[in-house]
C-alpha cells in the first residue's frame, strides 16, 4: 500500500465516471510501476460508485499489497459514506480522523462533527472502532457520546443514520448515550436502533452497562415479541426486574406470562411481591390477592387498587402511627352505598369532612345520586359553571337553567361571559334556539371576552347565528398583521386552521379592499365547489418553496395533506423523519380516500420510524400482509392500557382489554377507560357480576386518585347507571333489588340524555 495517502488529493477531483476495467485490467493498472497510472486508475474505479463493489471485493483479496490496499481504501470510503461527490473538506476531515492514533483521535473527531455532514461518517467510523477496539470501552463511550450529541442535533441525517447497517455493539453504544439525553424522541430512536437485532443488542448493552434503563428493557422486550421470541422477552424482563425503578416491569412480566401461557423464569428479588400480586390478579384468585396485598407496607394506593380489582370494598388498614387513607371519608360513603346490602350514606357527615377536597366532594355526591348537594358545594367554592353543568348532566335541566339565569345576575362582570356561554349551550341542547340567541346576543358586542373565550363563543355562535352577525367577535380580522388575523380566520371557517388561513390570505392578497365577510364567503365557496384549482395553486407553491423540509406547522404542508396531493406523501415522510412522529403517516394509512400504493408506502415509512407501534402491525395484518400474528400483537401491548385501547378500537374486539384490566393502574386515565369499556360489553353479554366488579373499580378509583379524575361527569354518570343496572340484576331479595331500582331510575334518565 506504498504511497496510498499520497493519491488522496487526486481523489478529491471530480471527473466523469468511466467504464469499469475488467478484473485483470484492474490488477494490472493498480499494480503499475507508474505512480500516476495507479492514482488515475484508483480514482476512476472510485468514480464508478457502488457499481464497482463486486470488482473491489475481488481485488481486496489480491496477493499484491498495492492492489489489495487500494481496493481496501476505496471500500472503506464507501463503507463510511464518502463518495467522489463529497465535499473536499469532508474527505480531508474524514481521512485525518481515520489516520489519527486512537489515543488522540478525539480532537479530529470533534472537527469532523463540526462539519454539517460529518456525523453520519463519524458514526460509520465508530462502527468500525466498536468492532476492532472492544477492549477500549471508556474511549468508545466518550466517542459515542460526542457522536450521539451531534446526531441528535443534525436532524437532516436521521433517515440516513437510522436505516444504515451498523453492528450490534455500535448500536448498543449509541442507545446507551441516547438514553442519557433529555430528548422527547428518545423512545423512537432507541426502538429504531434496537429493531434489527434485539437479542444481540441486549447482550452488548449488558456488556457495556451495569444497569440498563427500564425504558430500554421494555422496548427490547417488545422487539423480542415481534421477532416471535417470547422466552427472550420474558428473560429480558425478569433479568432486569431487580434494578427496575418501579413495579411496571413486574406487571409486564406477569401479563406476558399469562397471555402467552409460557411460565416466567423463577424470580426472587426486588418487586417479587408485586409480581406475585399481578399473577394473582391475572389468574383471578381474589383470596390469594388479598393475602399478598396485606403484605404491602408502604404503597397504600396499590393495596386499595388490589382490593378493588378483587371485587372488595375495603380500605387499607390504618397501622399505628399512620394517617388516614386519602379521600377516606368519600370512599367510606361510596362503599356504604355500594355495599351488599346497600346502605344509605351519611351525606351530612361527608360534607362536613374538613380534609375532603371540594372537587372530590362534588364528584362523590354525584356518584351518591345527590347532584343538588354537589352543585351547592361547587357554588360555595366559586365554580358556578361546573355547578350548572353538573345539574344539567344529572338530568336536572330546569334547575340547571334556573341556576344559570340566577348566576348571570350574581357573578362579577368578568365571569358573566362564561355563564352566558354555558346558558346558551344548554338552551341549544334543549332545542330552544330563540332562548339560545337571547342568552348569547350580549356576547357579540362584549369587550370583556378573553381570547380563549372568543374562540369558544364563535364556535358556539356559528350554531346559533349567521356568520355575518358574529364578525364583531373577531375585530382582529381587520388587523394589518396576518398573525393577529389568524386565530379569528380559523374560528370562522370549517376547515383545518392552516388551510383556512392560507386561502383567506391568498384571496386577501388578490384584492386587499375586500371585507372580511366577502373573504370568508369566497374561501368557503372556493373549497366547496371543487379542489382542482386549489390543487394547481398548492402544487405551484410547492414547486417554488424555498424550504427542503416542510413541517406540519407550515400551511403548504397542511394544504397538501388536506387536498391529498401526490406530493403530500413525500412532505409527510420528510416531516416524520425530522420529528420522528408517525401521526400524519397514520392519518394517510387509516384514510381509505388515499391511493392504496400511497398507504403502503406510508406504512413502510412508519414501521421504520416506530417499529414497536401495535397499530402499524394491525394495519399490516388487516391488509393481508402480516408481519406478526394477532396473538403476538396482543402480547405486544404488555398490558399497557393505552395500547390495549388502541388495539381494541382498531380490531373492534375486547380481547386486548380482558387481561389489561386485571393489571390496570387506576391512576392512569386509560386504565379507567379500559375498565368501563370492557364492563359495558360484559353487561351487554349478561355478565352482570363481572361488569359490576369492573365498574366498581373504575368509579371508586376515580375518587381515590384525588383532584384530577380521568372522566368527565357525564361519562361518570353513564358508568354509574350501568353499574346500578348490573347491581340490580345481581340483587338477592326484593328489598335489595328495590333500592338498586330506585337509584337506577334516579340516574338513568340523565345518563341516557347525555
Amino acid at each position: 500500500m506504498t504511497g496510498l495517502l499520497l493519491f488522496l488529493p487526486f481523489l478529491l477531483c471530480t471527473i466523469p465516471a468511466l467504464a469499469l476495467p475488467t478484473l485483470e485490467e484492474a490488477r494490472a493498472l493498480l499494480s503499475s510501476p507508474d505512480t500516476q497510472e495507479r492514482t488515475d486508475s484508483t480514482r476512476k474505479i472510485w468514480q464508478s460508485g457502488t457499481l464497482a463493489l463486486p470488482l473491489l471485493k475481488e481485488l481486496i483479496h489480491d496477493p499484491h499489497p498495492e492492489v489489495s490496499g487500494r481496493a481496501a481504501f476505496i471500500l472503506k470510503r464507501f463503507e463510511v459514506g464518502l463518495l467522489p461527490s463529497s465535499a473536499p473538506e469532508l474527505l480531508a476531515l474524514s481521512e485525518a480522523l481515520d489516520r489519527a492514533h486512537p489515543n488522540s483521535r478525539t480532537a479530529q473527531l470533534i472537527k469532523l462533527l463540526e462539519h454539517q455532514d460529518g456525523s453520519p461518517i463519524a458514526l460509520k467510523l465508530l462502527n468500525h472502532w466498536t468492532l476492532h477496539e472492544k477492549g477500549q470501552l471508556r474511549r468508545l463511550q466518550d466517542h459515542s457520546q460526542l457522536i450521539t450529541e451531534a446526531l441528535l442535533e443534525h436532524r437532516r441525517h436521521w433517515e440516513q443514520v437510522f436505516t444504515c447497517q451498523l453492528s450490534p455493539s455500535c448500536r448498543a453504544a449509541i442507545i446507551t448515550q441516547v438514553d442519557r439525553q433529555n430528548s422527547p424522541m428518545k423512545r423512537s430512536i432507541i426502538a429504531m436502533l434496537a429493531a434489527p437485532a434485539p437479542e444481540q443488542i441486549y447482550r452488548e448493552l449488558k456488556k457495556q452497562n451495569s444497569k440498563i434503563a427500564q425504558e430500554i428493557i421494555v422496548i427490547l422486550s417488545r422487539l423480542a415479541i415481534i421477532k416471535n421470541k417470547l422466552p427472550l422477552a420474558m428473560q429480558i424482563l425478569s433479568e432486569n426486574l431487580a434494578t427496575a425503578k418501579d413495579r411496571d416491569l413486574a406487571r409486564a412480566l406477569a401479563f406476558l406470562e399469562k397471555s402467552s401461557g409460557i411460565p416466567a423464569p423463577l424470580y426472587g428479588g426486588k418487586w417479587q411481591l408485586e409480581f406475585q400480586i399481578y399473577q394473582a390478579r391475572l389468574n383471578r384468585k381474589p383470596k390469594d390477592l388479598r393475602a399478598l396485598s396485606a403484605q404491602l407496607t408502604e404503597d397504600k394506593f396499590f393495596q386499595y387498587e388490589n382490593h378493588l380489582i378483587s371485587g372488595s370494598l375495603s380500605l387499607p388498614e390504618n397501622r399505628k402511627g399512620e394517617g388516614k387513607f386519602p379521600n377516606e371519608a368519600a370512599l367510606t360513603a361510596l362503599h356504604s352505598a355500594f355495599a351488599t346490602p346497600p346502605q344509605p350514606p351519611d351525606i351530612e357527615a361527608l360534607s362536613a369532612e374538613t380534609l375532603l377536597d371540594w372537587t372530590d366532594l362534588a364528584r362523590t355526591l354525584t356518584l351518591l345520586s345527590s347532584p343538588h348537594e354537589a352543585a351547592e358545594t361547587l357554588l360555595s367554592h366559586g365554580q358556578p359553571s361546573s355547578a350548572i353543568s353538573l345539574l344539567w348532566h344529572s338530568g336536572k335541566r330546569s334547575d340547571a337553567l334556573r341556576l344559570a339565569e340566577e348566576c348571570l345576575h350574581n357573578v362579577g362582570e368578568n365571569r358573566r361571559p362564561k355563564i352566558r356561554l354555558t346558558l346558551s349551550s344548554l338552551h341549544l341542547k334543549n332545542g330552544d334556539t330563540p332562548a339560545a340567541q337571547k342568552a348569547f346576543k350580549p356576547l357579540i358586542q362584549s369587550d370583556s371576552l378573553r381570547e380563549t373565550e372568543k374562540r369558544k363563543a364563535i364556535s358556539l355562535g356559528l350554531k346559533i347565528f349567521p356568520r355575518a352577525e358574529l364578525l364583531p367577535l373577531a375585530p382582529k380580522l381587520n388587523s394589518m398583521q396576518a398573525s393577529q388575523r389568524a386565530p379569528a380566520i380559523s374560528s370562522l371557517l370549517p376547515y383545518p386552521d392552516k388551510v383556512s388561513i392560507f386561502w383567506y390570505e391568498y384571496f386577501l392578497a388578490q384584492n386587499p379592499g375586500q371585507t372580511p365577510l366577502e373573504l370568508l364567503d369566497k374561501v368557503e365557496n372556493f373549497l366547496s365547489a371543487g379542489l382542482k384549482k386549489a390543487d394547481e395553486i398548492v402544487r405551484e407553491r410547492l414547486a417554488t418553496a424555498s424550504q427542503k423540509t416542510l413541517l406540519p406547522s407550515d400551511s403548504l404542508y397542511q394544504n397538501a395533506l388536506f387536498l391529498k396531493l401526490p406530493e403530500s406523501l413525500e412532505l409527510v415522510k420528510k416531516a416524520a423523519w425530522h420529528q420522528l412522529s408517525i401521526q400524519d403517516l397514520l392519518r394517510i394509512i387509516q384514510d381509505p380516500a388515499w391511493p392504496e400504493k400511497t398507504q403502503e408506502e406510508a406504512l413502510q415509512t412508519a414501521f421504520q420510524i416506530d417499529p414497536i407501534h401495535p397499530a402499524l402491525y394491525w394495519h399490516s395484518l388487516a391488509r393481508g400482509q402480516p408481519q406478526i400474528s394477532l396473538a403476538q400483537l396482543h402480547h405486544l401491548t404488555l398490558g399497557d392500557p393505552r395500547l390495549s385501547l388502541t388495539l381494541a378500537a382498531l380490531s373492534k374486539k375486547r380481547e386486548s382489554l380482558k387481561l389489561a384490566v386485571e393489571v390496570a393502574d387506576l391512576r392512569d386515565a386509560n386504565s379507567i377507560r379500559s375498565l368501563s369499556i370492557l364492563a359495558k360489553s360484559l353487561l351487554a353479554e349478561g355478565k352482570a357480576p363481572e361488569a359490576a366488579r369492573l365498574y366498581q373499580a373504575a368509579l371508586c378509583g376515580e375518587i381515590a386518585i384525588g383532584t384530577h379524575p380521568p372522566s368527565s361527569i357525564p361519562t361518570t354518570l353513564k358508568n354509574l347507571a350501568n353499574y346500578l343496572e348490573a347491581r340490580r340484576l345481581m340483587a338477592q331479595g326484593e328489598a335489595s333489588e328495590k333500592i338498586w331500582q330506585q337509584r337506577l331510575q334516579a340516574i338513568r334518565k340523565a345518563a341516557l340524555e347525555n
